[in-house]
């Protein structure tokens, strides 16, 4: 297992008392921060499913604002995780080489979707765009891969921002 969850009290890279920083950075723990990322996520998922209700029903036009809509709050998101989250653990653990290794995946991994779900959401959201077949084979495909990311995320990412006293 990584490194991280295992070290001693003296041995971690940081304190991370709410208002302290990463070592060598400004940047400030937050302790809501992973609450509100994963309100963010709740927040993608209702956005997509409106989107796929709009398609049900043959609304153009609510389908096209429910993707301008999912775009906004995609932005907002990765912004975030990008300055918070990501620019925060990079910091704290760059004297661990495991979990800068899977930090750096998590990173990468979101810049390679995230340059496909917005060329998609660019695509569709443009006037005159076409709701055909394709288009539900590709707005299937995107919704797969943000629920997997949302879960990978959730599940093995987030829990590294957490207070080091969390771990055993």
């Amino acid at each position: 297992m990584f490194k991280i969850f295992k070290k001693k009290e003296e041995d971690r890279p940081f304190n991370v008392a709410a208002g302290k920083t990463a070592p060598g950075s400004g940047i400030q723990y937050s302790p809501k921060l992973i609450k509100e990322l994963e309100d963010d996520h709740k927040a993608l998922v209702n956005l997509y499913k409106e989107a796929a209700n709009a398609i049900e029903r043959r609304d153009g036009a609510a389908l096209r604002r429910n993707l301008g809509q999912l775009k906004d709050s995609l932005t907002g998101h990765l912004l975030k995780e990008n300055l918070k989250l990501y620019a925060y653990m990079n910091h704290c653990y760059r004297n661990d080489a495991e979990g800068v290794d899977l930090i750096k995946g998590f990173r990468n991994d979101m810049t390679q979707i995230g340059k496909v779900v917005f060329n998609f959401l660019s695509k569709y959201t443009a006037p005159g765009a076409k709701f055909d077949l394709a288009f539900k084979k590709e707005f299937d495909a995107i919704g797969e891969a943000l629920v997997r990311r949302i879960e990978s995320e959730e599940k093995q990412l987030y829990p590294l921002y957490m207070s080091p006293e969390n771990y055993e």
